[in-house]
């Protein structure tokens, strides 16, 4: 649903099983919010791995395929993996759904208990190569795209934004929320994270992880959708939320990831890269070093 007041165009609708809200301050042109929403739209059809017609499925089935927004994807996927020294990987898509995870959240009652734990292969055994108009895969394994082709659409809603001319902006896809310039009253964009603290943001990003929403019961236990690169499981790590602040949301949304899944490098990562993060972990909420330049 599309709106229009005299300081900003906004909309609101679902896609990519998250709900999703767009403003748009002094814009004249009403029809970008109906791109927005296409792109999010095109990114599920592209990249949801529910979907046996996405280009993500017919890349894990078929092995190597055509495309190049896949090949922008799994691009940078590749980089934040290198730069997270593995604690992001999104060849841990087999994981996700040898966790549990095999179908959209919403269906994930119907699911059956599986009577012993499922293992996937390490995700060394899978070899990814994205040339920038072509994505292959060699070996065994699969890719799981989730999080980040939601950081990387709202990162392409951010450029038609741009290119159409307006600077002043906020994409929010279920949390994941780029904010461009500044807000109606010339500050930053004030976001709520953590604790009760809120992220002041102009031209940068933030995206929540966390092993508390998407959960659900198997034969042996609770699991989570925040898998462990390295041992192929749910992350056992203590903290169990992180925020992060990055240029980019798809940057963002990957360390926030990666946080959760290997809290050491996925710090480490956070500051080599610029960003700011919260942590919470054994129930208390700490502040990383950097992020004190978007919370006052």
């Amino acid at each position: 649903m599309a709106t229009a007041t005299s300081g900003a165009s906004t909309i609101a609708f679902r896609a990519m099983n998250t709900e999703w809200w767009i403003t748009i301050l002094r814009c004249a042109d009403p029809s970008l919010l109906a791109v927005a929403e296409a792109t999010a739209w095109a990114a599920e059809a592209a990249f949801s791995r529910f979907r046996a017609d996405s280009l993500l499925s017919r890349l894990n089935r078929d092995r190597q395929l055509p495309s190049r927004s896949l090949a922008d994807v799994v691009g940078r996927a590749l980089v934040l993996q290198e730069a997270t020294v593995g604690a992001f990987d999104a060849r841990v898509g087999p994981a996700v759904a040898a966790a549990g995870y095999d179908r959209s959240f919403e269906r994930m009652a119907e699911r059956p208990l599986e009577p012993q734990i499922l293992l996937a292969p390490p995700v060394a055994t899978l070899s990814v190569q994205a040339d920038g108009e072509e994505v292959a895969l060699t070996g065994i394994g699969g890719l799981d795209l989730g999080g980040i082709a939601k950081g990387w659409a709202i990162d392409r809603i951010a450029e038609a934004v741009e290119a159409a001319g307006y600077r002043d902006y906020v994409i929010d896809g279920g949390g994941d929320i780029y904010a461009g310039g500044r807000g109606a009253d010339g500050e930053a964009w004030p976001v709520g994270v953590g604790d009760g603290l809120v992220a002041h943001l102009s031209n940068a990003a933030v995206a929540t992880s966390s092993t508390e929403k998407r959960r659900w019961v198997t034969a042996t236990g609770e699991a989570h959708h925040i898998i462990d690169p390295a041992t192929g499981l749910p992350s056992a790590a203590a903290v169990t939320n992180a925020v992060v602040v990055a240029t980019d949301a798809t940057t963002a949304d990957a360390l926030a990831t990666a946080v959760v899944a290997d809290p050491a490098r996925g710090l480490q990562a956070v500051v080599a890269l610029g960003g700011g993060a919260l942590i919470e972990h054994d129930g208390m909420w700490s502040m990383m070093r950097g992020m004190e330049r978007w919370i006052r």
